[in-house]
């Protein structure tokens, strides 16, 4: 005599089956999302680093002229500034965005400010990813204007 599953116990299997697999799908759809986020946070945070590096190189002047406490956009830095991403990079990111603002403040600071923002695929215009880079220029010759004059009676 033949023993064979019965249709129950196959079901039962396969439900056990499905229930284990449900968490392993999961995780490895969530882990691809977390891998494409960071490749493109990645890219984002290179091309921001770049277009700060070629923004600091400038010579003072082109910040001394703005007007102090205001953000001013520095339009001029996205299209003349020899930056590339990749080519796919803006075909598979909708609303992909880039400012550059600087700000003049007292004491010889200024304030610049480089911000990226892309939506990723799939996710809908609510889920906007966003990576900004700040950095405090100094007038180059800041620091030499400190005066130096040792106190009275101080032991040496």
């Amino acid at each position: 005599m033949r023993r064979a599953f019965t249709a129950v116990e196959v079901l039962v299997s396969v439900a056990i089956l499905a229930i284990a697999l449900v968490p392993v799908l999961s995780m490895l759809t969530s882990g691809t999302k977390e891998s494409a986020y960071g490749e493109y946070h990645m890219i984002a945070q290179t091309r921001a680093e770049t277009i700060m590096q070629l923004l600091a190189c400038r010579d003072w002047q082109t910040w001394e002229s703005l007007p102090k406490g205001v953000a001013s956009p520095v339009a001029e830095a996205l299209t003349t500034l020899p930056v590339e991403l990749p080519e796919d990079f803006r075909t598979r990111l909708a609303g992909f965005e880039e400012t550059v603002t600087c700000t003049p403040l007292d004491g010889g600071l200024v304030e610049l400010c480089v911000e990226l923002a892309w939506l990723l695929p799939g996710e809908g215009a609510q889920q906007s990813h966003q990576f900004r880079l700040r950095r405090l220029l100094a007038r180059p010759d800041a620091g030499l204007a400190a005066d130096y004059s040792p106190r009275q009676g101080a032991a040496p």
